[in-house]
């Protein structure tokens, strides 16, 4: 049987990822490019990359972090405390500044990058 703190660290892990991950722009050129095909194969393929793209992505994270083991427990707790802080204060700021219309912006970038690749690869319905 699998150990309860296990399981709450990956129950804890699938959380944060989802709260990171929804409205970012990658986020975005997922949902564009699932509704710009129509046929079921081109969505896996499309859930497929993302999926795949999305655990490399967090492997390196994984592995980045497991450098911590050579690094001493202070500094990574008064480093970790720092960084912690400034990007929360750049959060809050870019929070405070950020003008109405900037999802919308976010949203046309990736429908432009996505036509871009388009443009390259073809039509995804393919």
């Amino acid at each position: 049987m699998l150990n309860e703190s296990f399981i709450g660290s990956v129950i804890s892990s699938v959380f944060a990822v989802i709260s990171s991950e929804i409205g970012d722009r990658t986020f975005f050129v997922a949902v564009l490019l699932s509704t710009a095909t129509t046929d079921g194969p081109s969505k896996i393929r499309i859930f497929l990359g993302a999926a795949i793209a999305n655990a490399a992505l967090h492997s390196a994270a994984v592995l980045l972090g497991s450098v911590s083991a050579v690094i001493p427990r202070a500094f990574l707790c008064w480093s970790s405390t720092f960084l912690v802080g400034v990007y929360g204060m750049k959060m809050l700021r870019d929070g405070f500044c950020m003008s109405p219309d900037k999802t919308q912006r976010e949203y046309k970038e990736a429908e432009h990058d996505v036509e871009e690749l388009e443009k390259v690869n073809g039509s995804i319905d393919k």
